[in-house]
């Protein structure tokens, strides 16, 4: 250890910290980038180098003689806290590959329905409709396209006579208000009937895919986390604007959206007009982060990247009501979006139809804006709704996958699989669907169609993307099925339809 000029090494590291700050720092507006996608993934190895090696940057300036387990010791701790965040991605084929069954549509086809039964239930699938405001982030995909591909998808499946239109995320492709707005409009123009059709759960691009400051801003001139932003139009634009009817499930049962927004109208009310807003560079006053910051979960959390007012979380705090949020350190719209799900789109004596909300994960890099997670308090909630439609056949919607086939496996490291965009919590859901039957989950995620078995006995059904088409063959994207009370899935009908640019 003598012989090496740790002086030097110091210099390297902190350099190189030096340089992804820098390419951090100009990258900033890749949302309104050419080739952003390309962008995302220079700014997230950016992102990952800066939280590494910034503090020898601090160490090179101000303690040129700091022995070499310091000049070391703090990026190789940097290293292994962004392993540990990242650890979900290695998956043990043992716990998470769906059964080797598994096939594609179009290699292994569900049975055709022949004369539906007045007991059935029709269902429409489609996903990942990455509706833009100028171009998809992936693909580069033209914003006016991708609407024109959801409403031609649309009237397909609703000319169908179908009962309901299962939409298993990503609705936007950055979850900005503009893309929100088109997506309302749109529905809103096929009528009041044909939108109580419509079911959805959000995507990761809807929630936590990475944006900037440079993202859209209200119109007091407060700029939301990212995240919190993201939450909020998909809460006024889908919970709001659409799922009036649905019932959230909570432990002590179900409620009505429309009965839940009553009951915090107050707080809502508060919160519209004191919503918190991103920190600037200058701004660090320690009485807010001390007095108005909510309690952290994680210690990855402790970044102060918002300013919450005294009077938003007095209310919260205050707030009194039958309904988990908000609370005194859970006033956010996110926080709000962690509690909401499941959902219930449609029940009857044979059928339950729920959604879950894969999204509650937080996103700091390109990464983990791909991950899900349900998280465990929505899969107790998930069991317990499970319990009471023992009887009944299970459709559950989430956008994410709980594994992937035999067949779409093809990276592997030291026998494991690699999987950067999967369900992290999917072994945990997968004890919860492996006590009950006639289970069929519907999600997208992957852009590839496919049909599966689970080893728990459930059926899994993956959609293609309505935007991008199904990226592993030319096959059809959109598909209406036949669910019969025993828990078997038909094909009735199928189409392709995809957005050009």
């Amino acid at each position: 250890m003598e012989s090496v000029n740790w002086w030097i090494v110091g210099g390297g590291i902190a350099a190189i910290g030096v340089i992804a700050n820098i390419v951090l720092y100009h990258t900033t507006d890749y949302l309104i980038a050419p080739q952003s996608g390309c962008t995302m993934g220079i700014r997230s190895v950016a992102a990952e180098l800066a939280w590494i090696t910034s503090p020898n940057i601090f160490i090179f300036i101000f303690w040129h003689s700091a022995p070499w387990w310091v000049v070391l010791g703090i990026p190789v701790f940097g290293l292994a806290e962004r392993l540990w965040v990242h650890r979900w991605a290695v998956v043990n084929k043992s716990k998470q590959r769906i059964s080797v069954t598994a096939m594609t549509l179009s290699e292994a086809e569900l049975p055709r329905s022949g004369a539906s039964d007045i007991s059935d239930l029709r269902v429409c699938h489609l996903s990942d409709i990455h509706l833009s405001s100028t171009h998809t982030l992936e693909g580069n995909l033209d914003g006016e396209a991708t609407l024109q591909a959801l409403s031609e998808a649309l009237e397909w499946a609703l000319g169908h006579d179908i009962d309901l239109v299962l939409i298993t995320g990503d609705l936007t492709d950055a979850g900005e208000q503009m893309e929100w707005q088109a997506l309302s409009a749109l529905l809103k123009s096929f009528g009041e009937k044909a939108l109580a059709k419509i079911a959805f759960v959000p995507g990761n691009h809807d929630l936590i895919t990475l944006r900037t400051k440079t993202s859209r801003v209200f119109k007091d001139g407060n700029q939301f986390d990212a995240e919190e932003k993201a939450a909020y139009w998909f809460v006024q634009y889908v919970l709001k604007g659409t799922g009036d009817e649905w019932e959230i499930a909570t432990s002590a049962g179900n409620n009505r959206l429309a009965e839940v927004f009553s009951e915090v109208e107050q707080f809502l009310y508060v919160y519209e007009l004191n919503k918190p807003h991103l920190r600037g560079l200058t701004e660090f006053p320690w009485k807010q982060i001390i007095a108005w910051w909510r309690v952290p979960q994680h210690i990855w959390e402790l970044t102060p990247s918002y300013i919450v007012t005294d009077k938003l979380v007095t209310a919260a705090r205050e707030w009194e009501g039958t309904f988990p949020w908000p609370s005194r350190d859970f006033f956010l719209m996110k926080d709000f979006l962690a509690v909401a799900y499941p959902q219930v789109f449609y029940e009857n004596d044979s059928f339950i139809v729920i959604g879950l909300n894969s999204c509650i994960w937080r996103a700091d890099n390109l990464l983990t804006s791909a991950f899900g997670r349900l998280g465990c308090d929505q899969i107790e909630r998930l069991s317990q709704l499970l319990n009471k439609a023992r009887d009944k056949c299970k459709l559950i919607m989430l956008h994410h996958h709980l594994g992937l086939p035999e067949y779409l496996v093809n990276a592997r490291l030291f026998g494991m699989d690699i999987d950067l965009i999967r369900l992290t919590d999917g072994p945990q859901l997968t004890r919860v669907l492996s006590e009950h039957d006639k289970v069929i989950i519907f999600n997208g995620h992957k852009h590839i169609g496919y049909h599966a078995s689970m080893d728990c006995g459930a059926k899994v059904i993956s959609s293609a993307s309505v935007a991008y088409g199904d990226k592993a063959r030319e096959r059809s994207n959109c598909y209406i099925y036949r669910v019969t009370p025993d828990g078997e899935a038909y094909v009735s009908d199928e189409t392709k339809i995809t957005a050009h640019t």
